[in-house]
Formats: structure tokens, sequence, C-alpha cells
């Protein structure tokens, strides 16, 4: 909480900073001005922070009065038990450290919630102060208007139990112990009774309430402020100020920021006083409201009730007037209220007690700025009142008239005092001036009077007696009371025949009191206090300053707003301002000055005030006239009032205008600044501004005559105004800034509003230019039949008028500019779209290609469209035309629309069909053409995207002509190529590229916008759906063979190549193989050939391709490997037989039949190698092993076969061991290397480490070469 204060400071700075930027920010509303835009949140926000900077302070003292009330407690149980004087000092010690300290009196508060005293607590009490003022003498302080900070001291409240109120009218620093009546027991008691502690809480909710006061105060007339003023400006340098002040002494006394918050309300509310002059709006309305009731009034006898605010007038109008009426009870007060009236009108006149029984109805409050019950100073009837009646003897007619209340009801803050001013010291004089005869009476309420006493201040005293004067006679000679009677309002029956005594001891005391007044001038300045003591903001108000200080500050704003009242300054008596930062400081001296009038005035008033006491005095003897509308019937009551009263036959001449002087002279002052902004209004070109204030000006004048000359200022300097921009008008038109001069023309129809006479100053002009307006806002719309009608009758107009001449010709232009415009965007786009660059070939140059072109049919169709228009230029005949606008016409006219659309269309086609070759099978280069196949594809969709997005224009028919020429022979060459796809695959799969090529690009042409079916005709649907049926025909039996050539390798059984019983020989098994090879290489050739897998109606997945070759290719090596270990073990077998020395011609069989067996197993074998560089790579080692058999095999035979023919043994040819006598014609090795090796039962040869000895299992096998 304690850190709110510098912030709120900070905030308003900002604020006043952010004021002074904005000063040339105006705004226009609808229908009033407005000024800076940021100005009312500023003000909210600024008195807002300051606000919550009051309520933390509020919530301070409360804590500090807790403290000293417990204080004060203790200290009475002290004084009670006779403790010594050196524990008061002690206590006031205590006191001032608990004030430093916040949290010690907040605990001390915790610890001791009941700190209520006895009577006899509070009796002590009252003596101990007794006591301590006798102890301490007051010094008497110097006034601190030096004191740029504002911080000297008001008092402490704590020494002192007078009310804060008395030194809260006081001006400055003025010492506050003057004045004061030590010895007034009251003062003194109420003083001990409730604690002058509570003297600060009250004064801080009092403050509270008058900052939230001026708050809504300057919101309501921020709207108000002139433009550029620096009223505004100060207002919140004045919070400001305060603001500072009073976050400086944050943790100072508290009576001392009351006192800178006090200084700033003061300050405020004079400042409001000068920015607030009059309220036309609001005078405008009064003043027709009187006049409307003179209308009434006019020539008829009237009963005016005249009187205070709140003395009961309307309510005994409602009933004289016969409305029923009944008692009610508001907040435990008992009011008279209409519940129903006889006449409609009667409806709408409200009374205090019904304005207060609907605020309390809906929880609303009154009108009350504090919002509580309105009170005295608040009147609710603001203008005259009427109501019609008969009398019950003799049935004459007579009007009933309810005045607004008179008297010091008009405070200095109140934003309706000057209008009341003048609308009842002006409207409602001159209203009953109508009438025919008058009959004046007086209301008086008994609230108003207290017995013994002179009246109270909203009474009869002397201000109201002045205003008696002031409505009767100009003559300072003593009052004509003679036509006046008296009617007193809240009295009972038995008061009729005694209130002429009480009135008598009245003036009695008033005389003794004046003279004892004159004679003490401390009770007349007490008396001044307890009048100044109020609740209400207003009271915080200074007297009224003086109109020379008023005539300055609006003398500075003129000068500060660059507003043009020179020619006014001769009307005005200016002085130096009185205002300046030492009135501020010490609260003003105007308030000394207004005080010293007031005393002036007194003698007058009281001399008057005798003669008005004297006159009541007389005419209630013998029985006075006490309206009882509960009791009393009243036309029987009307009757007698109007039978008693005395009948002013000469209104003029008995009552008079009392309008003040200031409130003259200020509604002099708001005339001159209301015309100067008229004026500013026309010269920045604010015709709203200008028509509003002008239709101020011209309604004020019928309601008040004496404004009539400013209101004919007004409107000479509009119709001056007018005549320039007629003029302007035509200088735009000829400098053919054609937008200005559709402005100006905007601006001579906005105030035509308000002189109607001035249209005849630019009638034709006025009509053209909106006609031209009319014309410009069809051609953006492309509503050419409105333009077809504009241009009709601008033609018209320009050749009976010469004004409208310049008019004819824009539209003119204007027109062959639109045309001439839509074909040249045409031409435009047709040149991008043929930029090879702008429209690259692929999805997104197609793309863009596609989305120009829908924008060249909308261009297309606007150029057709816009060719009746076209044809109205060119047919109308102008005067005064330009050659460059002559040619452009002829230009124009040389082509209809059609035909320039059809042109633009062919350029387009012509183009794209130059990049389609000439689909002839005998001529096409097929090489070059699957080269050029994607720009050639592009040339023929976008012919197909022109033929069906242009299909509607004119050149539609056209466009897709040459579509379909080029479609017929693409499809014959789609169809060519097919058909050899088709018979190559008849053929054989060995050219699997060169078929996958051309069915890939018959899919390549099928595929893309041509194959966007709902788009194409319905000829080239059905080709096309052929040629695809084709395509998936083949595809589909491609991925059959495919499927098939997969299930055999996957299936293919491989021959049983186990080992046969020892030294019994079966011939190796036809293989097989060789079938194989076209299937895997279909499988293979499949899976390297994206575009066939992706032409596959079931999309075969490559990994599954390569798995299923891998498989079968690991299975072939594992069968070859198997084979070879066979042969080996065969040639084991006759190295056996030779071992067992069987018989050679056996043997010999045995090992021809092994060549024969190896020989053809070597020949397949070298065919599966060649199938894949993988397969031979890892058949390499079986390969060597099976050359190594094949050449021992070879060696062997052929020694035994010349050994047979030599007829020897043989013996010893198949050895297991190191052959070296290999011949080398034979084309094996010059020598194998083998190793007997123990046989195991799967057939495998372990190594040489094994334990398996058995000589029975021994193979001989050629040993592995080294790898």
């Amino acid at each position: 909480m304690a850190s709110s204060a510098p912030s709120a400071s900070e905030s308003i700075t900002a604020a006043v900073a952010q004021l002074r930027m904005d000063d040339a920010a105006i705004a226009v509303s609808s229908g009033r001005p407005q000024p800076i835009t940021s100005s009312p949140q500023i003000v909210e926000n600024t008195l807002k922070e300051f606000y919550e900077y009051l309520q933390f302070l509020k919530d301070r003292l409360q804590r500090h009065q807790q403290r000293e009330l417990k204080r004060n407690h203790n200290q009475v149980r002290s004084i009670a038990s006779n403790s010594s004087s050196s524990s008061d000092e002690d206590s006031d010690s205590e006191d001032d450290g608990d004030l430093n300290n916040p949290k010690k009196g907040r605990h001390d508060h915790d610890n001791d919630p009941t700190i209520t005293t006895t009577r006899e607590e509070q009796a002590s009490l009252f003596n101990y102060w007794n006591k301590k003022k006798k102890k301490k003498k007051p010094k008497k302080k110097k006034a601190s208007n030096h004191q740029s900070d504002g911080e000297g001291q008001i008092g402490d409240a704590r020494d002192d139990g007078e009310d804060t109120g008395k030194h809260e009218q006081q001006q400055g620093d003025s010492d506050d112990n003057d004045g004061r009546d030590n010895n007034d027991t009251s003062s003194q008691v109420s003083s001990s009774s409730t604690g002058s502690v509570w003297t600060f809480d009250r004064d801080t909710v009092r403050y509270l309430q008058h900052l939230a006061y001026f708050k809504d105060k300057i919101l309501e007339q921020i709207d108000r402020f002139p433009l550029h003023s620096q009223a505004g400006r100060e207002i919140l340098e004045a919070i400001q100020s305060a603001a500072s002040r009073g976050s400086a002494q944050h943790l100072g006394n508290p009576s001392d920021v009351l006192r800178h918050v006090r200084q700033m309300a003061l300050y405020v509310s004079r400042l409001l006083q000068e920015i607030q002059l009059v309220d036309l709006d609001l005078l405008i309305r009064y003043m027709a409201q009187n006049q409307h009731a003179g209308n009434l009034m006019a020539g008829k006898d009237v009963l005016l009730l005249c009187g205070a605010a709140r003395a009961g007038k309307t309510t005994t109008l409602h009933f004289l007037a016969g409305s029923t009426l009944q008692e009610v009870e508001i907040d435990g007060f008992f009011h008279i209220q209409p519940t129903a009236v006889k006449d409609e009108s009667l409806a709408n006149y409200a009374t205090a007690s019904t304005i207060a029984a609907h605020a309390v109805a809906n929880n609303t409050g009154t009108t009350n700025a504090l919002g509580m019950l309105s009170t005295d100073r608040e009147p609710v009837t603001n203008h005259l009142q009427t109501a019609q009646v008969k009398l019950p003897k003799t049935k004459q007619t007579v009007i009933i008239c309810d005045t607004p209340g008179l008297g010091p009801h008009d405070d200095g803050l109140s934003s309706q005092s000057v209008e009341w001013d003048i609308a009842n010291g002006l409207g409602m004089i001159r209203a009953i001036h109508r009438a025919k005869t008058v009959k004046p009476i007086w209301v008086i309420n008994r609230d108003e009077v207290s017995f013994r006493e002179r009246f109270t201040s909203s009474a009869l005293d002397g201000e109201t007696v002045a205003a008696m004067k002031r409505l009767m006679s100009k003559s300072p000679e003593p009052l004509d009371l003679g036509p006046f009677n008296y009617l007193f309002t809240k009295y009972e029956a038995k008061h009729r025949e005694v209130l002429c005594r009480q009135f008598a001891v009245m003036r009695k005391n008033y005389s003794s009191n004046h003279y004892s007044t004159a004679s003490n001038p401390n009770n007349a300045n007490h008396q001044q206090d307890n009048t100044n003591n109020s609740n209400h903001p207003s009271d915080l108000l200074l007297h009224p300053i003086s109109y020379q200080e008023v005539n300055q500050k609006m003398n500075n704003y003129s000068t500060g707003s660059n507003n043009n009242l020179s020619s006014f300054q001769h009307n005005s008596s200016l002085t130096s301002s009185n205002v300046d930062d030492h009135t501020f400081a010490t609260g003003g001296s105007a308030a000394n000055t207004a005080t010293s009038v007031t005393t002036q005035n007194q003698g007058k008033n009281r001399r008057w005030m005798k003669k008005v006491l004297e006159d009541i005095t007389k005419k209630t003897t013998p029985r006075a006239h006490v309206v009882l509308p509960l009791e009393d019937d009243p036309a029987a009551f009307l009757q007698q009032l109007w039978d008693d009263c005395a009948t002013v036959s000469d209104p003029k001449r008995f009552f008079v205008p009392f309008v003040t002087y200031p409130a003259l002279k200020k509604l002099q002052l708001q005339l001159r600044i209301t015309l100067s902004d008229l004026r500013t209004s026309l010269v920045e070109e604010d015709q709203t501004t200008a028509v509003y204030r002008l239709r101020q000006l011209q309604s004020l004048a019928q309601v008040l005559p004496e404004a009539t000359d400013c209101a004919n200022l007004g409107v000479e300097a509009v119709k001056k105004h007018m005549l320039g921009l007629r003029s302007r008008v035509l200088a735009s038109i000829e400098r053919r800034d054609y937008s200005m001069a559709i402005h100006r023309a905007q601006q001579l129809v906005t105030l035509s509003v308000v002189l109607p006479e001035a249209k005849t100053y630019g009638t034709i002009t006025h009509d053209a230019v909106v006609l031209l307006r009319d014309l410009i806002s069809a051609l953006q719309a492309t509503d050419y039949k409105t333009c077809q009608d504009r241009m009709t009758k601008l033609s018209e107009l320009a050749r009976e008028f010469p004004e409208a001449n310049k008019c004819a010709h824009f539209a003119l232009q204007a027109s062959i500019s639109h045309v001439s415009e839509f074909r040249d965007r045409v031409i435009k786009l047709i040149d991008t779209l043929l930029d090879k660059e702008s429209t690259d070939p692929g999805k997104e140059g197609t793309k863009k290609f596609t989305s120009m072109l829908e924008t060249l049919n909308t261009e297309l169709a606007n150029v057709v469209s816009s060719e009746p228009l076209l044809l109205l230029c060119v047919k109308e005949d102008y005067i005064g035309l330009d050659m460059k606008e002559e040619r452009a016409m002829k230009d124009l006219a040389r082509c209809t629309s059609e035909a320039f659309c059809i042109d633009q269309v062919a350029r387009l086609t012509d183009n794209l069909r130059r990049d389609i070759p000439n689909f002839q099978s005998s001529t096409l280069n097929r090489d070059e053409l699957l080269k050029r196949r994607e720009f050639v594809l592009t040339a023929l969709e976008r012919l197909k995207i022109c033929s069906v997005h242009l299909n509607k224009s004119p050149a539609g028919a056209r466009a897709d002509s040459i579509y379909h020429q080029a479609f017929k022979s693409f499809h014959d060459l789609v169809s060519s190529i097919l058909a050899e796809a088709e018979q190559k695959y008849k053929s054989t799969w060995t050219d699997l590229d060169v078929f996958g090529r051309k069915v890939w690009f018959v899919a390549v042409l099928l595929q893309g916008p041509l194959k966007n079916k709902p788009h194409t005709a319905r000829r080239e649907h059905s080709k096309i759906e052929d040629l695809e049926r084709r395509v998936l025909k083949v595809m589909l039996r491609l991925e059959i063979e495919v499927k098939r050539s997969m299930d055999r390798l996957k299936n293919f059984k491989f021959p049983d190549c186990g080992t046969k019983a020892f030294l019994k020989h079966t011939p190796i098994p036809d293989f097989g193989v060789s079938e194989l090879k076209a299937p895997r290489f279909l499988l293979i050739s499949v899976s390297k050939n994206a575009r066939i897998r992706k032409l596959l109606p079931s999309k075969l997945d490559v990994l599954e391709l390569n798995v299923c070759i891998a498989m079968f290719d690991h299975a072939l090596l594992a069968f070859w490997r198997k084979v070879v270990i066979r042969l080996e073990q065969d040639y084991a077998v006759v190295v056996a037989m030779q071992k067992t020395q069987k018989d050679p011609q056996e043997i010999l069989e045995a090992a021809k039949q092994l060549r024969t067996d190896v020989g053809r197993v070597e020949k397949e074998f070298l065919g599966v190698c060649g199938w894949s560089d993988d397969i031979t790579t890892e058949s390499e080692a079986d390969l060597k092993r099976l050359i190594a058999v094949r050449d021992c095999v070879h060696m062997g035979v052929r020694k035994m076969e010349e050994m047979a023919k030599t007829k020897g043994r043989g013996l010893g040819f198949f050895a297991c061991g190191n052959l070296n006598t290999v011949d080398s014609s034979g084309g094996g090795a010059t020598s194998t290397d083998y190793l007997c090796r123990p046989k195991v039962p799967d057939g495998t040869t372990p190594n040489e480490e094994g334990n398996n000895k058995d000589s029975s299992n021994i193979l001989c096998q050629p040993k592995a070469a080294p790898e």
C-alpha cells in the first residue's frame, strides 16, 4: 500500500505529458464534434489513481484513529485513578511513536478490539483536553503563502476540538485558530464526545467524495473543452502537483496531505468555472420549453407560483390542477406525491418526492453528486410548467404556471447555473410577458423557516430577496410587494391564524440579530463558518471570481488555439488574471474579494428582507393561505386563492428580465467562441462541426433574438465558404483532380443541409459531380447498366449547362480508360502465358498456367461486357475533346470486343500448337519425341486447359478446335506405339527394356491433365479409356508372367545327387536348370525397371522380387556344391576300385562314365555362372574343384586307354597322392594334391584333428586351393 502513491504521481505525470502530445488530435463524431480523443480517458485514469491514493490515506487514518482512541481510553483511566501529569507527557511521546509505527498501532488495535468509552470516561476526557489546552498556549501560525510545495501546517487536530469544516473554508495557510470561540460549550462537548481524532476520518471521507464529484464534473465537461485549450492541461497539472506534494508527505502528518487535497479541489473548481461557459444545447432546450409555456399562456390569465427550490410549487400545481395526491414514506420521511393526473401533460411534471421515490425504488440514489438524497440546492423544475384549469364559480379558464426555483441554488460548479440564469432571467420573463394578467404568489415551505430566527440560506434570505427584486423591478427603490401574495406548504390548518404573529416575531428578531451581528464580528465569522460548513462538494468553491478573470482566461485560450477572435476583442474589457500560482498556494485572494463584495450588499439585502417580512405579516393577517393537499378541496382553494390575490394587469412593466451580467457576458463570449469554432471548422474542412455550430446558432436565434446577429454572421460565413467550394470544384475539374472535386461537392451537400437556399450556388455542379461519382463507382463495380444511365444523363446535362461539360468529359475519359485497361490486361496476360520462363513445364508451371488462364477468362468476360459502354462512348458527340481522347476513341472503335478476344486467344493457341510435332508415324522421330516428350505433353495439356477454361469465351470454339486436332494426332501416335509394345510382348521377353519404354511412354501420355475425364470431351474420353484398357491388359499379362516366374523359382526341385554305395556307380540325372534362366531374367528385369513395376496393377514390391531371386541363387549354388562333391566321391570310388585291383576294363568303364558326367556338369555349371557376376564369384571355388576332378579323370582314362592298347595292367593310374605325370595336353593342372580324410555320416570332411580313424570311410579328395 505504501508504494501506491509514487506510482500514482508518475502515472499522472505521464498522463499530462501525453495530453500535451495530443494537442492537435481532434475527432469528429456523428452529430457533435469531440475534442482531444484521449482526454476523457486521461482525466479518468488520473483521478482514479489519485482516488486510490486517498483510499490508502483513509485506511491509514482509520488505523491512526484506533490508536488515538485507545490512547485516550487509557489516559482517561489513568486520570480517573489520579495519575501524575508526567504520564500524560509519556503518553504523548508514545503517541508520537505509535504514529510513526503503523505496525505497532495495528498490533495494539488487534489486542484490544473493544475500544469504547462510557459517559464518565468521556467527561473525564473532556476535562483532560481542557487542562491540556490551558497548559499549551496556542501559537499563531504565519501564512505560508510563499511555500511553493505547500508543506505548511493546518494545525494538529489532536490539540483542538474544533470541527475541521471551520478551517476547511479558510484560504491558504492562514491561522486556523483565529476566530475560534473556545467558550463555545456545544463545540467543546462535540469535541469531547466524539474525539477530535474522528475529524480526520470525516475530512478524508469528504475529500474522497469531493474528488469523485470533481471527477464526474470533469468527465461531464471534458467534451466541452475548447479545441487546443490550456484549461484541460491546467486541471491535470493541478491534480499532478497536489498528488506529487501529497506523495512527498506520504509518511508525514495526515492533515498536511488533506490540506493539499483541499487546495487541489479549490483550484480545479475554479478552472472548471473558467472553461465552463454556456452549454448552448442545454440553453436552447430550456429556452424552447419556456417559449412553449409562453405560447400556452399567451393572452390568458395566469396564476404564477414563485419561490425557492423545493418549496412545493410543483406539488401545489398538481393539487390545484386536480391531480390525486398521496402521502408516501421515503427513508423514514413522509412526502406528498401525485398518483393520478387529469391532464396527460401533468404526468411529466416531477416533484422532489417523485424523484426521490424513483431513486430509492431503483436503488440508484438521486441526482446528487455524492449519491445522497437531493438537497434544496438542487431544484427539480428547470423550466416553466403550466396547467389549464377552470374556476368553479365563474368557469373562467386560467393558467397555473410553475416556475423554477429562485434563489442561491445555482452554485458555481453546477453545469446548469449559467443556462438556468439565462433561461429564467430572459426566457421565463418573456414567456410571462405574453400573459394577459398575472397573479404572482410566493410559495414558502415550512422547512425554510426557523422559529424566532431568520430564514435559512435556501429560503427568503438576502439572495432570494434580491431575486424577488430583480424579478419585479430594475429600480433600486424599495420593492413593490403589493401584487404578491404568499402560500405556505407543509403547515397544518392551525397555523393559518398564527402565521402572522410568527412572522412579526421573526421581523423583530431579524432586526435585533442584524445589530448584534454588526457589533460582534466574531459572531459574524462564526455564522459564516456555520453556513459554509457543508458536506456538499460545491461548498469547496470559492466565491464567484470576477468576470475579468474569465475573460482573461478565454483570451488566453483564443491566443493559444490560433482561433481568430481579434474581431471581437474590442467588445471585451480584458484585465490581467488574478489566478496565479500564489493564489493556488494560498487558497486564493478571490474569496476575500468576494467576501468584501458580499459585505457591501448585506445592507441592502437586510432592508429588503425587513420589507418582505413586513409584507408577509400584513398579508397573513388575519388568515394565511396554507395549502393542505390531503384535506382541502382543490377547486374551492383555487377559487379563494384567485379571489384574494392581486392582479398584475401589465406583466411587461411589473416583471423585468433579471439575468445577471456575468451570465450575459459568458453567453456573449460563448457565442464568439462558437462563431470562431464555426469559422475554424470551415477552414479545417470539418463540415460536420460547422453544421453543428450553425445549427446551434440558428436554433438559439429562434428562441433568443439577441443571438440573431451572430447566427447571421455564421450564415454569411457558410455562404461565402460554399461559394469558394464551388469555385474549387470547378478548379479541381480543370486540373483533373476529380477525387478532390467529388470531395468538395460532398462538402457542398453537407453545408446545404443548414442553408437550403444555398443549393442554387452549385446545384448543377453538384448534380454533375454526383453523376460522375456514381459513374466511377459503377465502373469499379462493372455495373455497365448504371454507367450507361449516368453517361446519358451527363450528356444531356452537358448540352444544357456548360458547368457540367467537364464532368461529361471526365466520364468519357474514365469510360475509355476503363475499356482500354481491360484490353491491356488481356494482352499482358497472354504475353505472360507465352513466356516460357514464367510458365515452366511441370506441375507448378501447369498450375500457374491454369490460374493465369482463369484470370484471362475473367478479363475476356470483362472486355465483352464493356462493349455497350464502348458503343455509347463512340456514338455520343462530345464538344471540346482533345487529340489524345479522340485518338483513343478511334483505336477502340477499330474492332469489337469479341473480335479482340478471338484474336488474342488465337495468338495463344497458335503459339502452343507450334510446340506439338506432327504425329505421323512415317515422319516422326521417336527418339527426338522421347527427349521432348515433356514439352510436347505440356503443350498438349495446356491446349486442353484452354479449351476447357475458355469454352464460354468468344474464342472458345477456336481453342476447342485446335485442341481436338492435336488430340487426334496424339491418339494415333499412342495407339501405334502401344500396338508395337503389344507385338513386342508377344514375341519375346529378352528386350523387356524396349517394351518398358514403349509402355511407359504410352502411360505417361495417358496420365496428367488428359486423364481428367470430367473436363474431357466425350469422344476423347472414350478413346483415352480404350488406350488405358489396352495398357492395363498388357501389364496384367506381364504381372501374371512375373508371378508364375516367382512360383517356378520358389518351387523348383533340384535332382537328388546323394552318394551311392561303395563300388556301385549310378549316372547323374539331368538337372533342368537352364529352363530357369528366362524366369530369373524376367524377375531381375522387373525388379530393376521401376517404370514397369509402377504400371503393374498390383504394384509388386521390389524387395519381394529380390528375395525370391536371392533365395533361388543360394539354392542353386548349394546344389552345384553337392554335385561337385558327388563327382569327387565318384572319383574316389574309381581310385578305390584300382586299389582293390578290380578288373581294369570295369575301372575304365567307370572312369569313362565319370568323365561324361563331369563334362555334362561342367557345361551346365559354366552356363549358370554366366547368369550373373554374383553367381560366378560364389561358385569359383567349386568350379576349381570340378576342373581338378575333370583333369584327373581325363588323365587317368587316357593312360588306361593307352595301356589297354599295349595290354598292360594299368595299375596306379588312379592314385591318391601327388600326380606329377599329368600330360600338359590334357588341359589340366600339372599336379594335383589329394588328401585322404575320414568321412563323416553327413558327407562332409572334418579337419585333421578329428578322432575318426576308420579306414573304410577314407575318401580321397583334392586339396582345396588356398583362398
